[in-house]
């Protein structure tokens, strides 16, 4: 390991270590559940996109299907005036319009597939959501018993050393001594 990648990973190391320190755990997960609902929005106006999509080319499947009846319907009119250049015409629209609604149903049954496959994972991921709610509640609390007793911990193992403890488990023996003293004086 050359000495420009041993300084590297005593840097990120360092950085790490500070950043963990200074990490605290409510707000994290505060942060964090601020960020799933941004993720959940951006979600539900995909899903919105998505649908409208779906309900335009749904329009223009049924605007296509209505053209072709229209043309149809000209073509018949054409005919019964005895102007076959005309229905032909009006059959090859009516031909063209039918081909366009084929073509439309075929976008409209893949968007509805997709929208509904949007839906779905939306459905799922709004359960997460409120699965990290909860647990956020119960991490939120573990985290504060965690430190409540670690600074216990920190208090009881301080004792021994020049805390305020230690100081009175000084002050104490000193007047037993003088007790003592006292005692062996009579």
């Amino acid at each position: 390991m050359s000495l420009f990648e041993r300084i590297s990973l005593v840097f990120r190391s360092n950085i790490l270590s500070l950043l963990s320190r200074a990490e605290e755990p409510e707000k994290v997960l505060d942060q964090l559940m601020e960020d799933m609902n941004k993720e959940f929005v951006d979600a539900k106006k995909q899903v919105a996109l998505a649908i409208a999509d779906e309900r335009k080319l749904h329009r223009q499947v049924e605007k296509a299907r209505e053209d072709g009846a229209a043309w149809e319907a000209k073509a018949v009119q054409a005919l019964n005036a005895g102007k076959e250049d005309l229905a032909r015409g009006a059959m090859e629209r009516k031909i063209q319009s039918e081909q366009e609604a084929q073509e439309y149903e075929q976008l409209w049954t893949q968007q509805k597939n997709a929208a509904g496959a949007l839906r779905e994972k939306l459905v799922l991921l709004n359960e997460k959501m409120d699965d990290a709610k909860r647990k956020k509640g119960l991490l939120a609390a573990r985290a504060q018993r965690a430190e409540a007793q670690k600074t216990i911990q920190e208090a009881l193992g301080n004792s021994g050393s020049s805390s305020a403890m230690s100081h009175f488990d000084r002050m104490e023996r000193k007047v037993e001594a003088l007790e003592a003293e006292a005692d062996a004086s009579e």
